[in-house]
């Protein structure tokens, strides 16, 4: 991915959904995609303690870190990941 995306101070409205501001911004004509942020191992060990999943060691290990544990996670169901909880 050779671009990012930005969100700004004072979003600009949606023109088909006039009611919505566009919270972010991606480059014209670019397509989008999912990207996932670094998170932190405190932060990770919050979600953790929270949720009660632990971090195993595969988890530790695996380039995808904390996101990959997370998906890998049957207790979560598809609506928690819509609401953005986990």
């Amino acid at each position: 991915m050779m671009w990012s995306c930005f969100k700004p101070d004072h979003p600009r409205r949606d023109r088909q959904k006039i009611h919505k501001f566009i919270k972010y911004e991606h480059p014209y004509r670019e397509e989008t995609r999912v990207f996932f942020l670094l998170v932190p191992n405190r932060i990770w060990v919050k979600v953790s303690n929270r949720s009660g999943i632990p971090i195993t060691e595969e988890d530790l290990q695996h380039p995808g870190g904390f996101w990959h544990s997370i998906m890998s996670q049957s207790q979560l169901s598809k609506e928690s990941r819509k609401r953005g909880h986990y």
